[in-house]
């Protein structure tokens, strides 16, 4: 981690993971910034960052029970956290860490709905099961609390999922766009219209 005030005055901060890190976020909770990484085992790792003292404090690590591998993460507006995970073959994945907070799930591939994530009692509230042929390689979470979730090149669909409602998440498959490779919300208007741009191959498409 390099961090300052500036460019000419970065400092380097080396962070240990319990396994090989696969994506990183960032999370706010209650005024505090934190950071978050997945890794190839099922694991979750929070730092709370400290940046005015110049440190980083491990506050917790989360691993799911079955095996897997965390994918990629998106935070979604709320505070909770969504966390794509992969299947895993690996001899040691599955196997929970010695003092990890487990989190139980049913499925190993799938978008975990996370939420309590920097408390004492973190929780997976949804697991979101609709690419079922390959694993989410890619979210963006909208500003209505909506997430778009891409999945890998063998699902090759993107869907929309409505999160804020009561009972279960409700899914929309925009098969105008088919396999993405990436995501990104574009900024609104004052009317609060937003677009979502799309990345594949070599071209982008815009879902508005």
């Amino acid at each position: 981690v390099w961090f300052g005030e500036d460019t000419d005055s970065l400092q380097f901060h080396i962070l240990e993971s319990a396994a090989p890190i696969t994506c990183l976020v960032s999370l706010s909770h209650q005024g505090s910034t934190y950071l978050v990484a997945g890794d190839n085992q099922g694991g979750i790792t929070l730092w709370q960052i400290m940046l005015e003292q110049g440190d980083f404090r491990r506050v917790g690590y989360l691993q799911f029970t079955s095996s897997c591998s965390v994918v990629c993460m998106e935070p979604l507006i709320d505070g909770r956290l969504a966390v794509s995970t992969r299947e895993s073959s690996s001899s040691s994945s599955g196997s929970i860490i010695s003092g990890a907070t487990p989190l139980e799930i049913s499925v190993p591939q799938a978008v975990h709905v996370l939420e309590n994530v920097v408390t004492e009692t973190p929780m997976v509230e949804s697991s979101l099961t609709g690419h079922t042929k390959d694993s989410v390689e890619c979210m963006c979470a909208l500003p209505d609390g909506a997430l778009l979730t891409g999945g890998g090149k063998m699902d090759g669909t993107l869907r929309l999922w409505s999160l804020n409602e009561k009972g279960a998440p409700q899914e929309t498959v925009l098969s105008d766009v088919g396999y993405v490779f990436c995501l990104a919300l574009l900024p609104g208007g004052p009317d609060g219209r937003f677009a979502v741009a799309a990345g594949r191959y070599n071209q982008v498409n815009l879902v508005v």
